[in-house]
């Protein structure tokens, strides 16, 4: 999910700013390793837990970094909301993402799995158009267009029964993402970051709880640290991603959301030997360009008055 889309932070003061951009990009760049080091580690256990399971790990273990952040910098009383109705609806989108995206990185090869991730900026795009009436101009519909385009490279348009299962499975993953980004655009203004990760692990992990009930598997004692390294990771970027986003200019950290493409395309070649196809390549290709393109389109100015 992408921060720039919840928080626009302003520009970092004149002396501060190469020391605040190098330390913004390189959390970014160690955000992108950690996500797809988490993905990596979802799809090293395969299907031996159920997704429930999974989930609460993601989102129980998620919560010691957080605290950790709120003990030192944020304080406790950081967690007092008047929206718990906004909490509870941006954690129902952002959990259905998870579920349906440790399910797609067991469906696909890793690189595949992390590109159609992409697709997430191109739906916020979309849903924010007709929800919350942003104008979108020509050249931002172009690359609705050449994204989806590079959604349907990747995709293979024959749907053969194991990826096209998985691409399918992306894309609704991505469009629940796009959903919880919008949910907390309208939280931002209230709402602290750090918050809303915290409520989002927090409901998380009693809804990964809850489905432990129907379907539990008993951890493996040499699995139970890839469990808790999931869930570390995963908070530990979380955390990361809002640092990276509050010291320096979105345009300017948004072109290494990339990273974890490179990342991930590394892990799933050293791993599995699971190297993308050029159909795949020039898909990921495609999907990066249309979202570089609307990363770098200026907004156009505001109206008199």
């Amino acid at each position: 999910m992408r921060p720039s889309a919840i928080n626009e932070p302003g520009p970092p003061s004149a002396g501060s700013a190469p020391v605040s951009v190098r330390r913004a990009v390189l959390s970014r760049v160690a955000a992108a390793a950690l996500v797809a080091g988490m993905f990596g580690l979802v799809k090293a256990l395969g299907t031996t837990y159920p997704l429930g399971e999974l989930v609460f790990a993601r989102c129980f273990f998620a919560l010691i970094p957080i605290a950790l952040q709120l003990h030192a910098r944020d304080g406790w009383q950081a967690l007092r909301t008047r929206r718990p109705g906004a909490h509870t609806l941006r954690s129902g989108f952002g959990l259905a993402s998870l579920f349906l995206s440790f399910a797609a990185v067991n469906l696909l090869p890793l690189s595949t799995a992390t590109a159609l991730s992409y697709t997430i900026p191109l739906f916020i795009a979309a849903f924010a158009a007709a929800t919350l009436r942003e104008s979108i101009d020509h050249q931002r519909w172009l690359a609705l267009a050449l994204g989806f385009g590079g959604v349907l490279l990747m995709a293979n348009p024959d749907f053969s029964a194991s990826n096209g299962l998985g691409v399918l499975v992306a894309v609704l993953s991505a469009i629940a993402g796009a959903a919880a980004v919008i949910s907390i655009r309208s939280m931002a203004t209230t709402e602290g970051s750090t918050t809303i990760a915290f409520y989002f692990a927090a409901i998380g992990t009693l809804v990964g709880a809850g489905s432990m009930v129907f379907d539990f598997v008993v951890p493996r004692w040499t699995d139970v640290p890839i469990l808790i390294g999931i869930g570390l990771l995963g908070g530990t970027a979380q955390l990361l991603l809002t640092f990276a986003y509050h010291r320096a200019w979105a345009s300017v950290i948004a072109p290494w959301e990339y990273a974890t493409l490179i990342f991930a395309t590394l892990i799933g070649a050293i791993a599995w030997a699971h190297l993308p196809t050029a159909r795949e390549l020039v898909g990921i290709a495609t999907i990066i360009g249309a979202n570089l393109l609307v990363t770098f389109r200026r907004p156009p100015p505001a109206a008199a008055g």
